[in-house]
C-alpha cells in the first residue's frame, strides 16, 4: 500500500517531468505537444482513479 507521502512525491515528480517535457515540446513541435498533453492527462487520470 502507498502512503500519502509516496503518492504526493510521485505526483510532484510527474508534474516536474511533465512541465519540462511540455516546454520542450512547445518549442519543437506544438501540434505533437497538444496530442501528447491529452494522452498524458488521460494516462495519469487512469492511474489515479
Amino acid at each position: 500500500m502507498f502512503g500519502v507521502g509516496v503518492v504526493r512525491e510521485k505526483f510532484i515528480s510527474f508534474i516536474k517531468l511533465f512541465k519540462n517535457y511540455f516546454f520542450t515540446a512547445i518549442v519543437k513541435n506544438p501540434i505533437q505537444n497538444i496530442v501528447n498533453v491529452y494522452a498524458y492527462r488521460h494516462y495519469y487520470y487512469e492511474i489515479l482513479y
